[in-house]
């Protein structure tokens, strides 16, 4: 049976988790499946590995490719969505900017990838906004995926969903990331712990 957690991303609510039960011998890696309330995605998993001696433990991130034909993204995807997310474009700046804004300053947020729902980037890491588009210090490790891609005859580093493959942004001296690429969710302090 798979064990569902309804915690945040974060050593501290793991280890918090892991300790929960004192007779149960943790193996060297623990996987967990976050609630739906965080990610929807089915194939994403958070690893922990516990060195011995460490009291921080080793947290990793994985899900499993998502496959699908382009016919498939448009049926699931709104126009404007699949045009950025399957085809590397950016919507014009501004636009859909006000869409991450939070509802609630003193909840912290998480990223989603708007095509498959997995986690990429965390409110804490946001460093503002540039020419209309959000930035982040960086992603979610292992989730985020830098690859060579071109624009015109350009060449560029994109950011890629590595469960889904979905462009969300470029990388510069920040990740700028399309705005209609990334769903914003608000998480409470009992799902969210630094």
């Amino acid at each position: 049976m798979e064990e569902h957690r309804n915690f945040g991303f974060f050593a501290g609510a793991m280890s918090q988790c892991l300790m929960e039960d004192e007779q149960h011998i943790t193996p060297p890696v623990e996987s967990f499946k976050v609630s739906a309330e965080i990610s929807t995605n089915a194939s994403f998993r958070v690893l922990v590995r516990r060195p011995g001696g460490v009291r921080k433990p080793e947290v990793r991130y994985t899900c499993s490719p998502l496959r699908r034909t382009d016919q498939e993204w448009e049926t699931a995807l709104d126009t404007n969505s699949f045009k950025v997310l399957r085809n590397g474009g950016f919507e014009p700046p501004f636009e859909y900017l006000a869409s991450l804004a939070p509802r609630d300053r003193k909840l912290q947020g998480i990223f989603c990838c708007r095509a498959c729902d997995l986690p990429l980037f965390e409110s804490k890491n946001g460093s503002g906004a540039v020419g209309g588009f959000p930035t982040f210090k960086r992603g979610l490790p292992n989730l985020v995926v830098e690859v060579l891609g071109q624009e015109g005859v350009r060449p560029r580093v994109e950011l890629r969903c590595k469960c889904c493959g979905s462009f969300v942004g470029v990388s510069e001296s920040t990740y700028v990331v399309s705005s209609i690429a990334i769903v914003r969710k608000e998480l409470s302090p009992d799902q969210y712990s630094m």
